[in-house]
């Protein structure tokens, strides 16, 4: 903390005025220089928030990769578990998914089914996104996301394969991919 506050010409005192702890400074930085940055994005293509994300990840690859790193109570990687999971839940899976029967899941409510894969989905997203970052970032985010995109495209087909039709029509694919 104290290297922080030294290169930034601030107190400890005046730092924890502003800031709860240094991971509290890093969301910070995250949500003024992405969310902020997002936000003014009309798109709701859940490609393109991803792509979006993963550019400004490639840009500051060394320092999210470190903080990616750091695990624990009030991590940065606690926070974008967090995070993914409540950006990407609408477009893993669509409201309309009643036509749906998942297998494995008889008498379990829709919402409880609903959270259990934009978890796993998510989860499956940022293990993806920390793989590649502290990995080197080797593919350019645009290579990224498509292979993202394939493996997507590939358990839709095959869930659709093994178990039946899905009404694309009524926009009820467990996944919205």
């Amino acid at each position: 903390m104290l290297e922080i506050c030294e290169a930034c010409g601030v107190s400890r005192k005046t730092f924890y005025y502003h800031f709860q702890d240094k991971y509290a400074l890093v969301e910070w930085i995250f949500n003024t220089e992405f969310i902020a940055t997002l936000k003014q994005s009309d798109s709701d293509d859940h490609w393109v928030f991803l792509t979006a994300m993963c550019e400004y990840f490639y840009r500051e690859r060394t320092f999210y990769a470190k903080l990616l790193e750091v695990t624990g109570q009030n991590s940065f990687r606690q926070y974008f578990q967090g995070f993914m999971f409540q950006a990407m839940e609408p477009f893993f899976l669509p409201e309309s998914t009643k036509a749906i029967t998942i297998p494995g899941c008889h008498g379990q409510e829709m919402e409880e089914i609903r959270d259990f894969y934009a978890h796993f989905l998510s989860d499956a997203v940022l293990v993806s996104v920390f793989r590649w970052l502290t990995g080197g970032a080797k593919l350019p985010p645009d290579q990224f996301v498509s292979r993202l995109k394939g493996v997507a495209n590939l358990l839709v087909t095959r869930a659709i394969q093994q178990y039946g039709q899905i009404d694309l029509e009524a926009n009820t694919s467990p996944i919205a991919f």
